[in-house]
């Protein structure tokens, strides 16, 4: 089950990555020509494809770094600038792809602009997958819970040393089972320490 549901999580980020990314070309295009009058080199059916090919990239991109991996044992500040880094390197690809297919009338701000908007998009994007699974856990949704099975308990050592590794590798709780367990300085109640002068009595009474 929590296998299938990190397949589902990893397929929702692949489609709302490329979207993202997409509508950031969208957004940085009315940006550089509609809020800021910049001049029109190229139409917009050409920054429509230039968003798919980036999208495109930015998925390949992730996919080769493990963006697409499980990420709750890692910190959301590390994740956002391994998003900033790779995003960047995706729009250094874009402006080298225009340089050397001499694409000229493109607009070098709209690439700038498509940096920091996919950026804020894809790092907004998961803040709220975070909060959202969160809370989904605090509900009792989509919990790892591991049960560690043992023939037998005597000090608890290994046991909590192994629930301890679960726990930091992303388990919500650890729980142990054991056949039997071992106690230490208690005798069994139902023996008592035979004397010299009680074995002589059992052995007259034979």
């Amino acid at each position: 089950m929590m296998r299938e549901n990190q397949r589902l999580l990893n397929q929702l980020h692949v489609f709302t990555d490329g979207l993202a990314v997409f509508l950031a070309m969208l957004v940085s295009y009315w940006l550089r020509f509609s809020l800021f009058r910049g001049v029109r080199g190229m139409p917009l059916n050409y920054y429509i494809w230039l968003g798919v090919v980036a999208a495109a990239l930015t998925l390949a991109v992730f996919a080769v770094a493990g963006l697409y991996e499980s990420f709750r044992t890692v910190r959301f500040h590390v994740e956002a600038s391994r998003v900033a880094a790779l995003e960047l390197l995706v729009s250094l690809i874009v402006m080298a792809a225009i340089y050397v297919l001499r694409l000229g009338e493109t607009s070098r701000w709209t690439v700038v602009f498509f940096y920091a908007v996919s950026t804020l998009l894809l790092t907004g994007k998961r803040a709220a997958m975070r909060l959202l699974l969160r809370r989904c856990r605090a509900m009792g949704y989509n919990q790892k819970r591991v049960l560690l099975v043992d023939d037998v308990i005597t000090t608890g050592t290994t046991a909590a040393a192994c629930a301890q590794a679960l726990l930091h590798a992303g388990a919500d709780s650890v729980f142990a089972l054991a056949f039997a367990t071992v106690e230490f300085g208690v005798p069994p109640d139902d023996t008592t320490p035979i004397h010299e002068d009680d074995e002589e009595d059992v052995y007259r009474d034979f």
